[in-house]
C-alpha cells in the first residue's frame, strides 16, 4: 500500500469512496442471506419481492451481480487513490461510476416534492447522491495525476514523477557537435574541436 503522501487530495477523497462502494457490495450479500424481508426495506422493485417469496434464485443472482458491481467500483477508487495498481480507462472509469451515483441521488428530489416515499427511501437517494460526489470531486482533484503519461521512476502509471526523484541521468543525452566557435575561449575552443575532430576519425 503507497503512502498517504502520494495520494493528493483527490486520492484522499478516492479511497474513502472506494471504501463506501464496498460497504454497498456487503450491504448487498447480506440482503440475499437474510431474503425477503431485506428485499422489502430496502425497497427492491416489487417483481423481485414476488419472485423472492416464491423462492426463487433469481433475486440472488440479480442481487449478487449488484454486488458485484459494487466491489468493481471500490476498485477503481482505491486504483485512483494510487493504492493499487492502476485499471483500464481509470478516469472514464470514475467519471462513469460517479455519475451513475448522482443519477440515482437525484431521484431525492420528485421524492421530496411527491412525500409518499418512505424516509428510509429518502436516506438510500442522499446517500447515493453523496457517494457520486465524493468520486467526481475526488476525480477532479486528481484528473492530472491519473493522466495514462504520468509515472514514477519505477514504472507504476498514475503516479507523477516528484521532482526530489529527478536526477541528470534522466535528461537525454546531448551531442557536442557542432561547437559555435564564439563559445568559448581559445584553451576550451582548442579542447572542443580536437575532441569532435577525434569522434570523425
Amino acid at each position: 500500500m503507497r503512502p498517504a503522501g502520494n495520494r493528493g487530495a483527490g486520492g484522499n477523497l478516492l479511497w474513502p469512496a472506494g471504501l463506501l462502494s464496498l460497504a454497498l457490495a456487503v450491504l448487498h450479500v447480506a440482503m440475499v442471506a437474510t431474503g425477503t424481508p431485506a428485499y422489502r426495506y430496502f425497497t427492491a422493485p416489487p417483481r423481485l419481492i414476488q419472485l423472492s417469496e416464491r423462492g426463487s434464485p433469481v433475486p440472488a443472482l440479480v442481487t449478487l451481480g449488484i454486488a458485484l458491481g459494487f466491489v468493481l467500483w471500490a476498485l477503481y477508487g482505491v486504483s485512483g487513490a494510487g493504492l493499487m495498481p492502476r485499471l483500464p480507462l481509470l478516469r472514464t472509469g470514475l467519471a462513469v461510476i460517479g455519475t451513475i451515483y448522482i443519477l440515482r441521488g437525484v431521484l431525492l428530489f420528485p421524492q421530496l416534492a411527491a412525500r409518499t416515499d418512505p424516509p428510509r427511501s429518502l436516506v438510500f437517494s442522499g446517500v447515493s447522491l453523496a457517494i457520486g460526489m465524493v468520486y467526481l470531486a475526488g476525480l477532479t482533484r486528481s484528473w492530472s495525476r491519473l493522466h495514462v503519461g504520468a509515472s514514477d521512476p519505477r514504472g507504476v502509471p498514475g503516479i507523477a514523477l516528484a521532482a526530489r526523484d529527478w536526477h541528470p541521468s534522466h535528461e537525454p543525452r546531448r551531442s557536442t557537435w557542432p561547437v559555435h566557435p564564439c563559445s568559448f575561449g581559445p584553451s576550451r575552443l582548442s579542447r572542443a574541436l580536437t575532441r569532435n575532430m577525434s569522434l570523425l576519425e
